[in-house]
């Protein structure tokens, strides 16, 4: 936020009134005067070199420094107000104007010296140099000392909006939200009217995954301040966050044209739309979004179900980091020797919970080598008293629920700990932690298994976990990331997931006789090209029926009607009920063959679904997300059910449907006791490949040394 629109939004002025005082002639004071309402600007200087005594002299030019000011010319008016600072060194109004000139001009560093002098030479006099001074720290992103600034302020004017509005502000920068809270609170309190600190609370509610607060706050925000594009965006992206897509698509469609929350906007509004199956125009706005120059807003997190195509994601990518970090210092740590006996690894997630990633996971933790490797697990999402939840605090050594802390908390925590490795596990997937890796808070800083993608986040993140089948060289090459590649497939797999019998398929509403292809992907991953496809399959194979997973009874209605317009009886579409893990595993087993999406795979579902002994057929793409399946299939040797293109993926289905034998063939090849003896699910030698990377890059971190590639 740049100088100007700080100084605006604290409603202040950058002119202090002249001084009463005049020893000159009330002629000659007249005259000078008349020329600078004329414009006559070299004139009145003229005169104005000849006016005795001083500080006269200093009055006069103080008011031509302010016309000047008037007429735009800031660099004029500078001189003007230095000259007479420098006449009557001693005169509030001369300093303050000259430092509030080069406030105006950009001068921010010579700005920020002359409001400390002020404030340090009028102490708590006037307000206004207090004020700036806040102005321009924060506008030169010294948060620390606007901070600083504004709290010392605000023991001689407690209650000053503008002040507390500033500290709020900055807080916030500094990824303080509970402080950021807490000033906004008391501001909203003073002034219940104040629409800027009610947004400011939804945005810190937001960070706290406070969604249902945040929106109450962002709808006081838009009750007194209803064009406040802002907090319609903020509104809309916390629906969205709550999955009421209907309020959400509301705020999405209130976004102008020409707002700069548009492009992000238009791309949440076709997301959502396609949470609901909702594809009227999609091609079209899908088509817009790829190629238009855009700023957009949004976790690259979003992007991945859009495209494949990386020429898009990696710029949208980069964008979202630089404002992610933008006020940090991306640099390698310094070598760091040995420090403890054991390497200790940290593990960082909001997901240690009945989640799909601890359901992956979990017994890695379980089996790391103690002789070797401390662990320890942060904790920033909430305890939902799980089975799953008590296993995994069971798993780590030592283990921090971060779920009410700030962001310093939990830094200090971690450093405290002295970590060697610290592993992020959510990428740019929702309410990650990423902010505080700003600061090195580990020698080395690794991301693993959360995001479907690569992090183009050099100097804070020095590898991302995967492997050679989800991101080839070819792909890495364009990154700035380093790799770290796992020898066989980079997902974990817990060979203790609970197994629960699965039933009938009367049980489940699926007929008997029929082919049941499935497909339990949320329904924002269901593109309307390959839904196409599915429906030429459905034609293809006489008396099949394809079982879905669509969560609201719009996405039902819009997935029927889509099939009755390709000619398919919707009755041939069945909808599964969400159900706990372990009765949504089992269930699996009913289907023949299960048909994945693309361009975003099913990424645990993929392994859910093997476990289950179902075959899975897949289509590989050009980005991590769209290969994550093949990498899973390659692994369990079923290579044979990766495809590349629609019309192979279209074919090879039909013909399986078509070919009971050699669809036994294949689900004898998930037979459970061969898929232990696979590399997916050889979790303790993943375990050892895992700690084998860890101990290359603390080797490399010692000599101070780093690789692109790391096997």
């Amino acid at each position: 936020m740049g100088a100007q629109q700080l100084t605006s939004q604290a409603s202040l002025s950058t002119f202090a009134p002249a001084p009463k005082r005049m020893d000159t002639t009330p002629q000659l004071e007249t005259q000078i005067r008349s020329l600078i309402a004329a414009g006559q600007m070299a004139a009145a200087r003229d005169q104005i070199d000849g006016i005795e005594p001083p500080f006269a002299r200093a009055v006069l030019s103080n008011e031509l420094g302010m016309r000047y000011a008037e007429m735009g010319d800031d660099l004029s008016a500078i001189q003007c107000h230095d000259l007479a600072a420098s006449l009557v060194p001693g005169e509030y109004v001369f300093r303050f104007n000259a430092a509030s000139a080069r406030l105006r001009a950009g001068q921010l560093e010579m700005a920020t010296g002359h409001f400390y002098d002020l404030t340090k030479d009028f102490g708590y006099q006037q307000l206004a140099p207090w004020k700036l001074l806040c102005v321009v720290l924060l506008t030169t992103q010294r948060l620390a000392e606007a901070i600083d600034v504004a709290l010392q302020a605000l023991q001689a004017w407690p209650d000053d909006v503008d002040l507390l509005g500033m500290l709020g502000h900055a807080y916030a920068d500094t990824g303080d939200y509970a402080q950021s809270l807490a000033v906004n609170t008391r501001l909203v309190t003073l002034r219940p009217d104040h629409w800027k600190a009610w947004n400011n609370v939804g945005a810190a509610y937001t960070e706290f995954g406070l969604h249902v607060e945040a929106l109450a706050a962002y709808e006081r925000t838009l009750a007194l301040q209803p064009a406040c594009e802002e907090a319609i965006y903020n509104a809309g992206m916390v629906a969205y966050k709550l999955r009421q897509w209907p309020e959400s698509l509301a705020y999405f469609g209130r976004i102008p044209d020409q707002s700069p929350f548009a492009s992000s906007a238009a791309m949440y509004l076709l997301t959502v739309r396609r949470y609901q199956a909702d594809w009227q125009d999609h091609e079209t706005r899908l088509n817009a979004l790829l190629h238009q120059q855009s700023d957009i807003e949004a976790r690259p997190f979003d992007l991945l179900s859009l495209t494949d195509d990386d020429a898009y994601i990696r710029p949208e990518t980069e964008a979202y980091v630089s404002k992610l970090w933008r006020n940090s210092r991306p640099d390698a740590a310094a070598p760091m020797p040995d420090r403890h006996d054991r390497l200790r690894i940290g593990y960082l997630s909001h997901d240690f919970r009945a989640h799909a990633t601890a359901f992956l996971i979990a017994e890695i933790f379980e089996l790391h080598d103690r002789e070797r490797f401390e662990t320890f697990g942060y904790s920033t999402g909430p305890d939902d008293g799980s089975p799953m939840r008590l296993r995994l605090e069971n798993g780590i050594d030592s283990f921090y629920d971060f779920s009410h802390a700030s962001p310093d908390q939990i830094v200090e925590q971690i450093r405290a700990d002295e970590i060697d490795i610290l592993v992020d596990l959510k990428g740019y997937t929702g309410d990650h932690s990423l902010g505080i890796l700003k600061e090195r808070l580990a020698p080395v800083q690794v991301h693993w298994l959360g995001y479907p993608g690569l992090l183009a986040a050099p100097g804070h993140i020095d590898y991302v976990i995967c492997d050679d089948y989800v991101v080839p060289e070819t792909l890495a090459e364009n990154y700035p990331d380093g790799i770290a590649y796992l020898p066989h497939c980079y997902q974990p797999n817990d060979r203790k997931r609970a197994v629960t019998p699965p039933g009938t398929r009367a049980d489940h509403g699926l007929p008997d006789g029929a082919f049941v292809f499935c497909c339990f992907n949320q329904v924002y991953k269901i593109t309307p090209e390959l839904f196409a496809v599915w429906m030429q399959i459905l034609r293809e194979t006489p008396g099949s029926v394809l079982w879905l997973l669509a969560e609201t009874d719009e996405a039902r209605a819009n997935l029927k009607r889509e099939t009755m317009q390709a000619g398919i009886d919707p009755d041939r579409l069945i909808f599964a009920p969400f159900l706990p893990f372990a009765e949504h595993v089992a269930r699996i087993a009913h289907a023949d063959l299960a048909l994945d999406t693309f361009p975003y795979n099913a990424h645990t579902l993929a392994s859910d679904t093997l476990w289950a002994g179902v075959p899975l057929l897949t289509l590989s793409g050009r980005s991590f997300a769209s290969r994550v399946a093949g990498s899973l299939l390659r692994t369990v040797g079923l290579e044979a059910l990766i495809t590349h293109r629609q019309d192979e993926y279209a074919q090879l289905a039909a013909a399986l449907a078509h070919d009971p034998a050699r669809l036994a063939s294949l689900r004898r090849l998930l037979d459970r006791e061969r898929l232990l003896q696979t590399p997916l699910y050889d979790t303790p030698q993943l375990t050892r490949d895992l700690e084998h990377l860890f101990t290359q890059m603390w080797a490399l971190q010692k000599a101070g040394q780093s690789a692109k590639y790391l096997r």
